[in-house]
């Protein structure tokens, strides 16, 4: 319709991505051509999360990772050192674990990418057929907020080390 004020309705219910930050609007069709404008007036929406969102890799509860993984954890906010700084020092922040939040620390560096991911990598192979923790310890990093990063955690479990012949 030209020179028409057009209600444009976008609706993200039930979207499960926590990155999604921005909408695209691409205009094409025969009425279309090279050159023509377009004006955007009040482009308005919900709030894009009211908490930050986490993923995991290995996800939560995966099964059959590789024992030469590295871990990640990411969020659409942003991961930050006490006074709103990047993270420089990991100790005491972050853990992996046998088994659960409680068992044995297994070494790891660990580094932050765009102050949104975390990556964790194990000094050494992990061992087959075992169930590791990894996290954020609780109430040691913040959010862009200040809030403090809690439950920020997920675990997984090894695949079985090969036997017999594998050619």
């Amino acid at each position: 319709q030209l020179n028409q004020w057009v209600e444009l309705t976008f609706d993200f219910t039930g979207e499960s991505n926590i990155f999604m930050d921005n909408i695209v609007i691409k205009v094409d069709g025969p009425a279309w051509t090279t050159g023509d404008f377009m004006f955007f007036d009040d482009i308005i929406g919900p709030p894009l999360y009211t908490s930050p969102g986490v993923v995991y890799s290995p996800a939560d509860s995966a099964t059959e990772v590789s024992v030469a993984t590295n871990l990640e954890i990411a969020t659409n906010d942003k991961f930050l050192d006490a006074g709103a700084v990047t993270i420089t020092d990991f100790t005491g922040k972050v853990a992996l674990r046998v088994g659960d939040v409680n068992g044995a620390d297994v070494p790891f560096t660990a580094s932050i990418n765009g102050d949104n991911k975390i990556t964790i990598v194990p000094n050494t192979s992990l061992d087959n057929s075992t169930t590791y923790w990894y996290g954020v310890i609780d109430n040691t990093i913040y959010y862009s907020s200040g809030t403090s990063v809690t439950g920020v955690s997920a675990s997984f479990t090894t695949k079985a080390a090969v036997t017999g012949d594998i050619s």
